[in-house]
């Protein structure tokens, strides 16, 4: 659909650029805001976006689950190419057998690696342990991995399996369960499209209005540094981002480069939490993780090297002078931390830490762009390393000097090498080189610069001297940060439970928040302590818990939410069960552990696929009829840790009847005869039994099919024989006994 869009869109500018080369230069009238997506305003100082081409759409994802071919080589599980949606959450689960060598301890470190590929170029490779393994039998075993697609298709291979004995895959299949996520996605006609992979449960029209203003802030870092991302991905409850600092990904697609940027749960609370109290809002996060990724012409193509290493001390001012730079931005309220206002006013209510000068340098840059032009500092806001004509690096040669040359004009005390300090000149120097035209560093114009362009004129001016001296001391105050987060627990009943957090910064004070098993409610629970403990009990069993934390200065951090309860087990596997046409059939699976969680899939005879179902309870029922009998079930249990447990597959059928009794046989001797019988069931099996009417032992025949056939014997007496029938759910029928005798 994207692929269209973009064909379509192409074909009109092209036929654009072809009309106005007609027409004299001097005919051609300004473009209204109407006719482009994005203009100028009247004074020619801010860019205007008409937010009305901004084309939202929230949707839910598909459920899907279908077989993967895999084929083994040399103990290697390699992947047929597998399409999927973009950032959907999926489970590949593996069914192995091997005649020997299979344990949980071995499996847990099988590594899988997944390949994504978007759009037909290489994106990602990762390596993803198991979320869970189950042991079938002792030949046989399930490895489950969930994950999250990074791409519009993708294969797999795993690690190598060492010291297990003649592998081979059983099953295996793909099931993307985004139920409780939808996609959300603003597409604009020829600037930065957004998707979001978002909670189903969000107000659809405050996140609509939440996705233009995210996007017109995109498309002003596009004009801020001229590069353009195309499409801009959003990933919130990412697993692997376990805290509420972000991750920010880009990657080259050859044709256009993409920025992926995901959120870990506290994040995505906090940002669901200000878009429900004012929409037109952006979370300090979302601000500076999506300013990142447009960093740098340069991308790679793995998830590891996310942007220059220097754009981090940048990407504040970048994201500050993006909102600045746009007029429908100008209200849209900052929220950093319990402090919300916008640009011009969230400095004054954001509390001091080590990169308070990131905004200082971002409110100085609103003057040097409208002084200078936006155009002239492009590619100091996209750390555009390439096209410098000098070394961008703290420590580089002309960075000291600038740094030296700073300490004495303004009589600083202070080591030159100090990385706080150098980041600071670091940024005041590339300014200086941009604004003053200095091809290279020249210590009387760089005072010259610090004096009229930063100091408002005077090197004693209290605002920049105090800045300064603020982040290049020794002793300055450590921001509140949480270094440890608390951990999920399993424990016996009876036993003591606890979580922890270890954090640092000015006068902490904790307070813990307890969601009690089935609610959804949280309960603040008076302790200020880092670490929470009491006794595990059934009516506790399960409870989910986290921490916030705040500082002297009234700074709130919030740690991710983990859960303290027993392990779980399958203590009681579901039977096979039959029945007659017409009856309920019921099974069950019992489990011991917290925050149990019941699906079921069944799979019909002749059906390569599993089919998930509605029963999400501990037992399963139907009525059986005909295109039920013989179908196959298995209940997947999910605990309050995330840990999955499978049941093993039974079967439903019909009751064993036999509808035909066997006749007895009369044949010449020497002669072969025979009779059948008809039974109906779920995979029956026939034993036959024979003996002389004058003996009482019986006889195995080697016939085992509903067909019985002898060779009539040359004697006088009779024989007698039966058939034992057997069903898969151990019924056992026997038949009438029938007579064999000679003509």
């Amino acid at each position: 659909m994207k692929k269209r869009f973009l064909k379509g869109f192409l074909a009109v500018a092209v036929s654009a650029v072809i009309t106005l080369a007609a027409i004299p230069v001097s005919l051609i009238s300004p473009v209204s805001a109407a006719d482009t997506f994005v203009s100028m305003n009247v004074d020619n100082t801010k860019i205007v976006i008409d937010e009305n081409q901004i084309e939202t759409s929230i949707v839910p994802y598909e459920f899907a689950e279908k077989n993967i071919g895999t084929s083994v080589s040399e103990n290697i599980i390699s992947s047929e190419k597998i399409d999927c949606e973009m950032l959907d959450r999926v489970t590949i689960t593996l069914e192995i057998s091997a005649i020997s060598g299979l344990s949980a301890d071995r499996l847990q470190n099988i590594n899988l690696y997944v390949s994504h590929t978007l759009n037909g170029a290489d994106c990602s490779i990762r390596d993803i342990l198991p979320t869970n393994v189950v042991r079938i039998s002792d030949t046989e075993y399930e490895i489950c991995y969930d994950f999250i697609t990074y791409g519009t298709d993708l294969s797999f291979k795993t690690a190598y399996f060492s010291g297990i004995d003649s592998l081979a895959v059983t099953h295996c299949t793909y099931t993307a369960h985004g139920s409780d996520y939808v996609k959300a996605q603003a597409k604009t006609p020829d600037g930065e499209n957004l998707f979001v992979s978002i909670r189903n449960n969000i107000d659809e029209t405050k996140f609509s209005l939440w996705l233009k203003n995210i996007t017109m802030y995109i498309n002003s870092l596009k004009d801020v540094t001229g590069f353009s991302r195309g499409t801009m991905y959003l990933l919130f409850d990412d697993p692997e981002c376990g805290t509420a600092h972000s991750a920010n990904y880009k990657l080259d697609t050859k044709k256009e480069i993409n920025g992926f940027t995901v959120f870990g749960i506290s994040a995505a609370d906090e940002l669901l939490d200000v878009m429900n109290t004012n929409a037109n809002s952006i979370t300090w996060c979302v601000m500076h993780e999506l300013s990142h990724s447009y960093a740098c012409h340069t991308a790679n193509n793995t998830f590891d090297t996310n942007y220059n290493y220097h754009d981090e001390v940048h990407t504040n001012v970048r994201g500050i002078t993006a909102i600045q730079n746009c007029q429908n931005l100008q209200d849209i309220q900052i929220y950093d931390n319990g402090a919300f206002g916008t640009y011009n006013t969230i400095y004054s209510q954001r509390t001091p830490d080590e990169n308070d000068f990131l905004f200082y340098m971002a409110k100085k840059m609103v003057l040097i762009g409208d002084k200078y032009g936006w155009n002239k500092l492009r590619f100091f806001f996209s750390a555009d390393t390439a096209s410098s004509d000098y070394d961008h690096s703290y420590s580089c040669e002309t960075n000291l000097q600038a740094a030296s040359v700073l300490k004495d004009y303004l009589n600083l005390d202070v080591t030159v090498t100090n990385p706080e300090y150098l980041k600071f000149v670091n940024v005041l120097h590339r300014l200086y080189m941009l604004c003053w035209d200095h091809p290279t560093f020249d210590p009387e114009s760089f005072k010259q610069y610090i004096a009229t362009e930063y100091n408002n004129g005077s090197p004693d001016d209290n605002s920049g001297n105090d800045l300064i001296q603020r982040f290049i001391r020794f002793d300055v105050e450590k921001p509140l940060e949480i270094t440890a987060q608390p951990k999920n627990m399993k424990a016996e009943m009876g036993s003591t439970v606890s979580a922890a957090v270890s954090a640092v910064g000015q006068n902490i004070n904790y307070q813990w928040f307890i969601y009690e098993p089935d609610s959804s409610v949280p309960v603040a629970y008076t302790l200020n302590s880092p670490e929470f403990s009491y006794t595990l009990t059934d009516e506790n069993n399960g409870r989910r818990i986290y921490c916030e934390i705040t500082d002297k200065y009234g700074k709130m951090l919030k740690t991710k939410t983990v859960t303290l309860g027993t392990d779980s087990d399958i203590i009681v596997q579901p039977d096979n069960v039959s029945g007659r046409i017409g009856d309920t059939v019921i099974t069950s699976v019992k489990v011991n552990g917290c925050g149990l969680r019941y699906q079921w899939y069944e799979c019909n005879v002749g059906s390569r696929y599993w089919r998930k179902t509605r029963i999400n309870g501990d037992t399963y029922s139907c009525k059986l009829t005909n295109n039920v009998c013989g179908r196959k079930i298995h209940c997947i249990v999910t605990d309050a840790f995330g840990k999955k447990l499978k049941s093993r597959t039974v079967t439903i059928g019909a009751s064993l009847e036999i509808t035909r009794q066997p006749a007895n046989i009369s044949a010449p001797v020497g002669k072969s005869a025979g009779t059948y019988i008809i039974a109906e069931g779920e995979g029956i099996s026939y034993r036959w039994f024979f003996r002389d009417s004058n003996s009482i032992t019986w006889t195995e025949s080697e016939c085992t099919s509903p067909y019985f056939t002898c060779i009539i014997p040359d004697n006088s007496s009779r024989q007698l024989a039966y058939c034992e029938i057997t069903d898969i759910f151990g019924t056992k029928k026997r038949t009438n006994t029938f007579i064999i005798t000679a003509e």
